[in-house]
């Protein structure tokens, strides 16, 4: 294994020198390569050869979208294979995005030619609504996210498909009542978790409206699990403990996002969607939340050991 080890690395120096047994979450484990960063073009060159078919998200955060759009628009031969995601962080409606895409000089064309899929994600909908963090206030929330949504509709895009991150659960939240229970059925009284359960029910909400209003366009959700689990402990930084947790323990089971009505699921655990897609087989919470192939136990080492 040190052959194999030293065939892949050589004798760069890593910046974790302690055998890898020592080694625990936290600890750098860095190898500096000395290999240059491939360019977005010639990465998505070499795709398309490998498969013609295929379509590359690009995921646009903050004004890198609106540079996206720009630069696919000025290189047509990616433009049936690229498809660019973008957030209400930094774009607020509709049109600040096109001016967006404006000042980096794209094609004049780009809104006929690129493929755009505006993605709505929750924590944005205080913001869009101008109201508090915490605020249990449904009305604007909705408003504000169906806003959001129809400027992007409005300003003449190429628009493929809308994103909606959503778990299911919302479903816990009573509009009559006011009442939030979580996956247990418990009530949820922290406000800052009520107000994670509710804007997960405006978006379920907003994905029927995207549906009856809009049918041609696509949904997207995501299931996307923990990045590895160490003795026992699984480790992202939205992996908690508790109901806060329980959008992401939702989103990592397998076919969830089928359930709540997705057309394309941007995934991780591939091979478990597709069973779930053919209905080869069932995936639940809070089992199926567990992926064996990211559990590290503790005393294991490395393959490279």
């Amino acid at each position: 294994m040190e052959a194999l080890r030293r065939a892949i690395i050589g004798d760069r120096k890593m910046l974790f020198e302690a055998p890898w047994t020592l080694w625990t979450p936290g600890q750098p484990n860095y190898i500096p390569t000395n290999l240059p960063v491939v360019p977005l073009l010639d990465c998505m060159s070499e795709l398309i050869l490998l498969n013609s078919a295929m379509t590359i998200f690009l995921d646009g955060r903050n004004e890198d979208a609106a540079k996206l759009v720009a630069l696919v628009s000025n290189n047509p031969v990616y433009l049936d294979n690229a498809l660019v995601q973008f957030y209400p962080y930094t774009f607020r409606n509709g049109i600040e995005f096109v001016d967006m895409v404006g000042a980096f000089n794209p094609s004049m064309n780009w809104k006929r030619t690129v493929a755009v899929a505006p993605v709505l994600n929750p924590d944005t909908l205080p913001t869009l609504a101008g109201v508090g963090r915490n605020s249990l206030n449904y009305m604007a929330l909705y408003t504000a996210g169906e806003a959001w949504l129809t400027s992007m509709i409005g300003a003449d895009m190429r628009i493929f498909a809308l994103g909606f991150p959503v778990s299911g659960i919302g479903k816990g939240v009573n509009l009559d009542t006011g009442e939030i229970r979580d996956l247990n059925g418990d009530l949820v009284e922290e406000p800052k978790v009520k107000a994670m359960f509710l804007w997960d029910r405006v978006l379920l909400d907003l994905v029927a409206w995207a549906k009856e209003k809009h049918p041609i366009l696509a949904i997207i959700m995501h299931s996307i699990t923990y990045s590895y689990s160490y003795g026992g402990q699984r480790y992202t930084d939205t992996f908690n403990t508790g109901a806060e947790s329980h959008g992401r323990e939702l989103t990592a089971v397998p076919g969830n996002a089928l359930k709540l009505g997705a057309n394309i699921v941007i995934c991780d655990r591939v091979n478990d969607n597709l069973n779930a897609v053919l209905e080869t087989k069932k995936y639940s919470w809070p089992i199926d939340i567990d992926c064996p192939t990211l559990n590290v136990n503790v005393g294991e080492a490395p393959i490279c050991e």
